[in-house]
């Protein structure tokens, strides 16, 4: 089967793109959405401080009554406790609590550790000036009632959550995670759990493909594997992808006469490219069928690993989010070049200084060697001398 002309990576995201279908929204309890997507913002109902809150133990009183010597404590106003009120007479005093509210009449807090105690009398020790509204935490000095404080697409965490709670979300409203299936092919392929014999080997990529979409969020709910039979797998394809919104194929995408897959796609389902302009990686394609996305991944195990990092993973991140992700940018350790007409990712390692150094990888089928990287660097075509100090995309294997 002859392959189309190459896709330049530079393109692959806008087809990406338009095919993005937005996925259904569900309630679900605060604390088990960790890791989900909101689907709408989140808006405060009240304003934060919702009152002019003490921000350190110590003493609420007026600052100008600090040029006439001590102060007489008339209370006590701790965090949770009602409104206190500070007297009109000159030097006065409520001991307070941090996360109290400032007492009625009282513009500045001052320590313990700036004072010293006699009974109910404290005065201020030498080197310490009291200044209007310092240690105050004034009400709506960090948000108003009515703000936007979580937009919605934002993936849900320690402080999302605590955000939802203060705003009194017992439950948010979250992009339902799409429903994934990985197939695996290749007639040299045994389970895991099998001993291969000489010209076999155990499967992995779907494996591989499982913990990289895992790690992103997106775990797998379905993974199998097909022969090279194109009469009798293609029916199990096809009941795959009716039954997934996203299906993920890894091997038979290229020109072998036993490369199936790409035929069977183009039976049901429509073809939105088959080959771009990589490396790792050049078979690499995608059909639709519907609202349903197949990912066609080429079966060596370091272009299916990248592959998922590549293209999978951001395009799930978009279909849930509704924003394409800007990967990170980093330096190369050393001079890096690229001297063909294909995109290459290439395997690194992170050092100090947040800079790349580039792990030589034998083949597309040297997945051993990746253990001792930490993600690809993008590296754009016809490149003859790229600086060290040309920030490059990065893409992690873990997210």
């Amino acid at each position: 089967m002859k392959l189309p002309p190459l896709v330049p990576v530079s393109e692959v995201r806008a087809l990406l793109e338009s095919i993005l279908v937005r996925p259904e929204t569900v309630s679900i309890p605060l604390d088990e959405a960790s890791g989900k997507t909101l689907a709408e913002p989140i808006t405060a109902d009240r304003d934060g401080p919702p009152y002019d809150r003490v921000m350190m133990d110590g003493y609420a009183l007026r600052a100008k009554d600090s040029k006439h010597g001590g102060f007489e404590l008339t209370g006590t106003s701790v965090a949770g406790s009602a409104l206190a009120k500070l007297g009109n007479e000159p030097g006065v005093a409520v001991e307070v609590m941090t996360g109290a509210i400032l007492p009625v009449g009282a513009d500045a807090v001052v320590p313990y550790e700036w004072t010293v105690r006699e009974g109910s009398r404290i005065k201020l020790l030498e080197g310490f000036a009291v200044e209007q509204d310092q240690f105050i935490h004034f009400q709506g000095s960090d948000y108003k009632d009515g703000d936007v404080l979580t937009e919605g697409g934002t993936s849900i965490g320690p402080v999302e959550t605590a955000i939802a709670a203060t705003c009194g979300h017992l439950t948010v409203k979250v992009s339902r995670p799409p429903k994934i299936a990985i197939l695996s092919t290749g007639d040299e392929l045994v389970p895991i759990s099998e001993t291969p014999k000489e010209h076999q080997l155990r499967q992995s990529n779907a494996s591989a493909i499982q913990s990289t979409l895992a790690l992103a969020g997106f775990p797998p709910e379905y993974s199998s594997h097909l022969t090279d039979e194109a009469k009798t797998e293609a029916e199990r394809l096809t009941a795959c992808i009716s039954s997934h919104e996203i299906t993920v194929i890894s091997g038979g995408v290229s020109k072998g006469t036993r490369d199936w897959i790409p035929g069977a796609l183009d039976h049901c389902a429509k073809r939105l490219f088959h080959g771009v302009a990589q490396s790792p990686g050049k078979p690499f394609g995608v059909w639709t069928a519907g609202d349903r996305t197949i990912f066609a991944l080429p079966g060596n195990p370091v272009s299916t690993i990248v592959g998922a990092t590549r293209w999978v993973v951001p395009f799930l991140q978009a279909r849930t989010s509704g924003i394409w992700p800007t990967p990170p940018k980093i330096l190369p350790s050393d001079n890096v070049e690229n001297r063909t007409e294909m995109t290459r990712f290439h395997p690194v390692r992170l050092i100090e200084g947040n800079k790349a150094e580039p792990v030589k990888i034998r083949n597309s089928g040297d997945f051993a060697n990746l253990v001792a990287t930490n993600g690809i660097l993008e590296i754009p075509p016809n490149s003859v001398k790229i600086e060290p100090s040309t920030p490059l995309p990065y893409f992690p294997w873990t997210p």
